[in-house]
């Protein structure tokens, strides 16, 4: 799981969009981060940022081939 300390102008669908190449995915950051308010996420935080569904669909795979 990677991370990312919060500048201003962030929220979870920007951060998306440079993670997961998909603004759409932006719930998998929030989930990943209940203890911060996606309305009002402070500069300097450091969020948690999941691997991509795709990411993990990859490694269930290759772990299945195996």
């Amino acid at each position: 799981m990677n991370t990312h300390t919060t500048k201003q102008g962030d929220n979870y669908r920007k951060l998306a969009e440079i993670y997961y190449h998909n603004g759409d995915l932006w719930p998998n950051i929030q989930h990943a981060n209940p203890d911060i308010d996606m309305n009002n996420i402070p500069i300097g935080a450091v969020i948690k940022i999941p691997e991509s569904p795709d990411q993990n669909k990859l490694s269930n795979q290759s772990s299945t081939i195996s």
